[in-house]
């Protein structure tokens, strides 16, 4: 379908709370006639309206800050839960439009190859990553290799073998099983969740090792180089 451009038409299937999340973002019909005109107008549409709210907010910390005291002073709580929620209606939006661009930009990137990885003008870099939705969790099986493996960790850091003489009675004592109960107990007040997927790498473990795994949301990472310093309007470093 060369020439085809992914767009979102009154026709586009959308589910009836569009404030649903990015898994209920609706997918675009793949139409042919389409004006290119419209796709920069639209775009130079979103651009501006992000600029702008960029640039208010940027300029406005200062009367943010009077209105709330304003506010504040005068006990007008309802209009500070009003506040409050105008922002969390617009956080979610600004949320969507994010997730809407991420998941386009992947199966743009995955349709014609494009590069994943790139720098802004101002120097972050940019990096977009697909996650993994993980469900049906095996826990007794990531339960048990976690407990071998901290047990492991924690013997060779500290006293290098698994057995230690008993002071009173002189007898050897393997400290290997009394550490897996310990940690048995611990995972077992905490009941079954998911484990983290940090912690599990982080002991060399696998999570699709112990789980269902497919491709999940696609997202930007969006970050300052690590060897640099971001500096504020006045060219001043931050903090």
């Amino acid at each position: 379908m060369t020439g085809a451009v992914r767009r979102y038409t009154a026709a586009s299937p959308a589910p009836e709370d569009w404030w649903a999340g990015p898994e209920a973002a609706p997918d675009p019909h793949v139409i042919t006639d389409y004006d290119e005109r419209d796709g920069v107008m639209a775009l130079e549409a979103l651009s501006t309206a992000l600029h702008t709210m960029a640039d208010a907010t940027n300029e406005t910390d200062m009367t943010v800050a009077d209105a709330v005291r304003y506010m504040a002073e005068r006990l007008d709580v309802e209009a500070m839960a009003g506040t409050v929620a105008l922002v969390q209606d617009l956080r979610r939006r600004l949320g969507l439009i994010e997730s809407y661009v991420s998941r386009e930009a992947g199966t743009v990137a995955v349709e014609l190859d494009l590069q994943r990885k790139g720098a802004l003008p101002d120097g972050r870099v940019w990096e977009l990553r697909r996650g993994a939705r993980r469900t049906l969790w095996d826990h007794e099986d990531w339960k048990r290799d976690v407990r071998a493996k901290i047990t492991d960790q924690v013997l060779d850091e500290t006293v290098g073998t698994s057995w230690l003489t008993n002071a009173e009675t002189g007898e050897l004592v393997d400290l290997a099983p009394v550490i897996q109960v310990a940690l048995d107990r611990g995972q077992a007040a905490h009941s079954s969740n998911p484990p983290k997927v940090t912690a599990l790498k982080a002991l060399d473990l696998d999570p699709k090792d112990y789980c269902e795994q497919a491709p999940g949301l696609w997202s930007f990472s969006v970050v300052a180089p690590a060897d640099e310093t971001t500096t504020n309007d006045s060219g001043e470093p931050n903090d």
